[in-house]
């Protein structure tokens, strides 16, 4: 007998206050096409999210069976947490940023399912979709209807051109298409099934649900299962795309929306710059006026402004449950990626100097080599920055963000920045020495950059659900 695909061992889960569903057991085994119904609100979409391992349990499990045959917590109650292994997803969202391009999401979903396409078998599929006209719009540019089937057809596109079989999960992929679109629809799911794939479906589209082999009914917290499982081969020809690799592909995500549309770089910007012209408009004797600790303060105070702008990645993953869909296929490894590639990296050390000119006047006595070494704290303010964006991240993924104490973790930023402020003023007095110890430059800039790793350590493994 075939071993599940996918297990639900006694899972209750709930939605906020509310449990919507309770001591659930289900098996979905490889090579079928299972669709959930019930109602609208029955929690159709809970149980799919709960499969891809977005709502983790209150109680119980979910596993899943990885290619050399051996058991993954994709999660469970106890806070375990795994990506799916081989999964593409359509949510019931959109499920990407808006600033996107039709081609680059279906590249991108492509790729992080660790199917490498060419572009012309992708133009192909959109052609066949309808899409090809739109390839290179924004995503924001079209309408609901288009950008359900760009949705849907991310998560087809890898699992019909890939050699290895896959879960495909789709959240009613069939709200908001035409006739034709439907057709194309029934024809990929035909087409998936043929090819061994495992697909999943939640579905109040009585011609969808009638293609499964067996339906899985939620009423009342609980679930019926209908029909009889038909599992096929399994036998998977290649390894799927490992998480190093999903990560990589994340930070390519959020650097390209970055060059297209700079707005974290902006977002920083502006408050960074108007403290640069208030330091200007004060002059470099007030700013000297109480030694060389206060003049370190102001050098650095700019680039520190910048850590604390809430990152243009929380945005960007909050748009269209984009978040949820990279989780889904990254597990836990989003949150530390994220508030790595979402912080600011390029502003400090130019935003240092450009202080330091303001300040540096021939009324303040500064050590000659000074302006050769200011760099290394300004450096040290990216190791802030990081921690700042993981407090951010935390907090924003916080269910009750009213009650999210977390948030005071940003105070805490302020005691490895007042080091790096006591480093630069002996960089500013004395020049810089290669000596360690918490009463040189290195030592406290050292000092600064663990402390900030140690911040950063806690919000990224705080668990936000």
């Amino acid at each position: 007998m075939a071993r599940p695909l996918l297990t639900l061992v006694g899972c209750t889960v709930l939605r906020g206050s509310k449990t919507v569903l309770r001591e659930i057991d289900l098996e979905i085994f490889p090579g079928e096409v299972v669709c959930f119904v019930g109602h609208n609100g029955s929690g159709k979409s809970t149980l799919l999210e709960t499969l891809a391992g977005l709502h983790p349990p209150r109680h119980g499990e979910v596993k899943a069976l990885s290619t050399n045959g051996s058991e993954v917590i994709v999660s469970d109650s106890e806070g375990r947490r795994a990506p799916l292994p081989g999964l593409t997803i359509a949510l019931q969202s959109d499920g990407a940023c808006l600033d996107e391009s039709v081609i680059m999401r279906l590249k991108l979903a492509s790729t992080v399912a660790g199917v490498d396409l060419s572009d012309q078998d992708i133009l192909k599929m959109m052609a066949e979709w309808s899409l090809l006209h739109r390839s290179n719009d924004r995503l924001a540019t079209l309408s609901n209807g288009l950008r359900r089937r760009v949705s849907v057809l991310s998560a087809l596109v890898p699992a019909l051109k890939s050699e290895s079989q896959m879960i495909v999960m789709l959240d009613e992929p069939s709200e908001g298409m035409d006739k034709a679109s439907k057709e194309l629809l029934r024809s990929s799911i035909e087409e998936l099934r043929s090819q061994g794939h495992t697909v999943i479906i939640a579905t109040h589209d009585q011609d969808l649900s009638c293609m499964a082999d067996r339906s899985v009914e939620i009423e009342n917290q609980t679930i019926s299962v209908i029909g009889e499982h038909s599992a096929r081969s399994h036998g998977a020809k290649d390894t799927p795309i490992n998480s190093g690799d999903k990560v990589m592909e994340f930070c390519r995500w959020a650097a390209s929306l970055e060059r297209k549309n700079p707005i974290d770089t902006i977002k920083r910007l502006i408050p960074s710059m108007i403290a640069i012209l208030l330091i200007g408009s004060i002059g470099s004797g007030i700013v000297s006026s109480d030694g060389l600790f206060s003049t370190s303060f102001y050098l650095l105070l700019p680039a520190f402004i910048t850590t604390m702008v809430q990152p243009a990645i929380i945005d960007r993953l909050s748009e269209g449950r984009s978040g949820d869909w990279w989780r889904a296929h990254m597990g836990r490894s989003i949150r530390p990626a994220a508030s790595i590639v979402g912080s600011s990296w390029l502003l400090p050390l130019p935003l240092t100097y450009l202080a330091y000119t303001i300040i540096s006047t021939d009324s303040i006595d500064l050590h000659p080599e000074a302006k050769f070494w200011i760099w290394l704290p300004a450096l040290a303010i990216i190791d802030i920055s990081v921690a700042s964006t993981g407090i951010q991240l935390l907090v924003s993924g916080l269910k009750r963000r009213g009650a999210a104490v977390a948030s005071l973790m940003m105070v805490i930023l302020v005691w490895p920045f007042l080091i790096l402020v006591d480093a630069t003023t002996l960089i500013l007095q004395d020049g810089m020495t290669m000596e360690l110890g918490l009463e040189t430059p290195l030592g406290l800039i050292i000092a600064s950059s663990a402390i900030s790793a140690g911040i950063w350590a806690s919000a990224v493994l705080i668990p936000s659900d």
